[in-house]
C-alpha cells in the first residue's frame, strides 16, 4: 500500500538555511552597510570574505547580469587581483 505523506513547504530563507551552512545565491541585499552597486544592466555585491591565511583574504563577490543577448558587449580587465565567473543559474558556456 502506498502512503502520501504532506511535507510543509517553507520559504527559502537565510535563518531556515541556518543549520545547513551558508545559503547561496541569495538576493542583493537592501542595505545593511554591505557594498553594493545596482544598474538597469547589473547588480553585484560582497558576500563572503574568507581569511586565506598568509596570502590575505579572498572574497567571493554575487553578480546578477539581466541581459540575456549572447553577444558580449564589453570585458573588464582586472589587473591586481585574480577572477574566476562560476554561473549558478542558466547554461554553463
Amino acid at each position: 500500500m502506498t502512503r502520501v505523506a504532506a511535507l510543509p513547504i517553507y520559504d527559502l530563507t537565510a535563518e531556515a538555511f541556518a543549520s545547513y551552512g551558508w545559503m547561496l545565491g541569495k538576493p542583493i541585499p537592501q542595505g545593511n552597510g554591505v557594498p553594493l552597486f545596482s544598474n538597469d544592466a547589473t547588480d553585484f555585491w560582497q558576500e563572503h570574505v574568507f581569511n586565506t591565511g598568509a596570502g590575505g583574504d579572498a572574497e567571493v563577490l554575487w553578480v546578477n547580469y539581466r541581459s540575456a543577448s549572447p553577444d558580449v558587449a564589453s570585458l573588464e580587465k582586472h589587473l591586481l587581483t585574480q577572477q574566476a565567473i562560476v554561473p549558478l543559474t542558466g547554461a554553463i558556456i
